[in-house]
């Protein structure tokens, strides 16, 4: 009998000692807020429901929990940003410089976004973003396993990246994250872990912030399953029903424009390369739909005249598309927008040729990541 209440107590002891445990973090200085009182606290470690703050001061090692429940808003004192030298880095399309900017000042602060009404999580969510244009980017130029593998470890990064934001369940940012860690998993390669974290969310409805995403998502995990029918399906959706969030909008168009030519329909592939370059200037989606449109004339995909009148078609137009087409990407050769393009592809695809980039912040803190527990 003594021996099973020995057992008993040994096991109560570590069931407590599980639920108390937490991460270790540097300090991090929070002014926290709970109803009509506020307070500063230093913050060393954090847990899904508490966060640990130094009790003591000097050198002293005290330290005592806050039950994350009872926290009503919290703002981080010592973050600083300089915005704008993260526009002189955006408005270049320096994604990747932008974002590790952005993450020397953020780094501290990601283990404790899930704190309500924080000053982090509007600039964090943003930096993910510009990372996932320079995964994106990248991407689209992975031709060879090697550069594909690349590009699967950069939105590996992101992923992880995604898994501090979406516990910001507070925000709206906490649902946002989760479906852009799944269109990392899809581009990552992991298309059955993605459909299962997909199927476990709730089905969007029109006007939900989520839809554009959400169903880019379910048409990206059929494209790569080379279920193209499917794969327009659901980029339409993207299109039709999602608020036409630049962030998604632009890239659903884009894959029904794929789509069309995977199912060999090259006349409305060029003519949703054609709006995507007209409504999208002097921007990535306008040189992918641009260096798309020059490979389409090139092989004379639209040369013959179709059947369906042109009045019927996804646009509604009636003029000559090929005319028009020919005149944009005239009109950009003379600029040598095409040739700069088509540097900068071959740059890229030189670039991702599998081999990492030294000053990639996130290799050399890819430890912090593997830190968090789900």
């Amino acid at each position: 009998m003594k021996r099973i209440y020995y057992y008993l107590i040994v096991f109560l002891c570590a069931a407590i000692a599980h639920a108390q445990s937490y991460t270790k973090t540097e300090d991090v200085s929070i002014r926290l807020t709970s109803g009509d009182k506020a307070t500063t606290v230093t913050a060393c470690g954090f847990s899904k429901t508490f966060i640990v703050i130094k009790a003591g001061s000097g050198t002293s090692t005290a330290t005592s929990q806050i039950d994350i429940s009872q926290i009503d808003s919290a703002w981080f004192t010592d973050l600083r940003i300089n915005y704008g030298d993260v526009a002189t880095y955006t408005r270049k399309k320096q994604w990747k410089r932008a974002f590790n900017f952005m993450f020397s000042s953020l780094k501290p602060y990601l283990p404790y976004l899930n704190l309500p009404d924080n000053n982090a999580i509007d600039s964090t969510y943003q930096m993910a973003t510009y990372l996932m244009y320079e995964c994106d980017k990248n991407h689209r130029f992975a031709e060879t396993p090697e550069q594909k593998e690349y590009v699967a470890s950069q939105y590996e990064y992101a992923y992880n990246l995604y898994r501090y934001l979406r516990r910001a369940d507070w925000t709206y940012y906490g649902l946002l994250s989760e479906l852009n860690g799944i269109k990392c998993l899809i581009r990552m390669g992991k298309l059955q872990t993605a459909e299962y974290k997909l199927a476990a969310l709730d089905k969007p409805v029109a006007g939900d912030i989520s839809m554009g995403i959400y169903w880019l998502n379910k048409s990206y995990i059929a494209w790569e399953q080379t279920n193209y029918p499917s794969a327009m399906d659901a980029a339409v959706m993207s299109v039709d029903f999602e608020n036409k969030d630049v962030d998604t909008f632009p890239d659903a168009l884009l894959m029904t424009a794929q789509c069309y030519g995977k199912l060999g329909n090259w006349y409305r592939a060029r003519d949703v390369y054609y709006e995507i370059a007209k409504i999208f200037p002097n921007t990535e989606w306008e040189e992918t739909a641009l260096l798309n449109l020059k490979d389409i004339m090139d092989k004379q995909l639209t040369e013959k005249e179709e059947k369906m009148p042109l009045e019927n078609v996804f646009f509604g137009f009636s003029e000559d598309i090929n005319k028009q087409v020919n005149e944009l990407l005239e009109a950009k050769k003379e600029k040598k927008y095409l040739e700069e393009l088509e540097e900068e592809k071959e740059k890229e695809e030189k670039k991702s040729d599998g081999k990492k980039e030294k000053k990639n912040v996130l290799d050399d803190d890819a430890a912090l990541f593997e830190k968090f527990n789900e």
